[in-house]
């Protein structure tokens, strides 16, 4: 979870590596509490990185990428759906 104001870190949650695998299967559930007062300023980023290591210095790249506003979900039921990743292009 990322303030919206100067996209400040409050919560950071790792979810496990598929290893050896050509065709990982994830199926990860994530539960934050948030204070109702929350909703209005902060978002939830989620970021899926290849987690090959690729030297010392060398940072793991961004494979697909996701920001929902807590504020969007003011008025709606939450429900499980797909939601697909964006690409980071370089």
């Amino acid at each position: 979870m990322v303030a919206l104001d100067g996209n400040k870190e409050v919560f950071k949650k790792k979810t496990p590596t598929a290893k050896n695998t050509r065709n990982p299967h994830f199926d990860n559930h994530v539960e934050i509490d948030v204070n109702p007062s929350d909703l209005l300023n902060h978002k939830v980023v989620l970021n899926v990185k290849d987690d090959t290591n690729y030297g010392t210095f060398a940072a793991k790249p961004i494979l697909g990428s996701l920001e929902i506003r807590l504020d969007s979900l003011l008025n709606r039921q939450l429900a499980q759906r797909w939601i697909p990743l964006s690409v980071e292009r370089k």
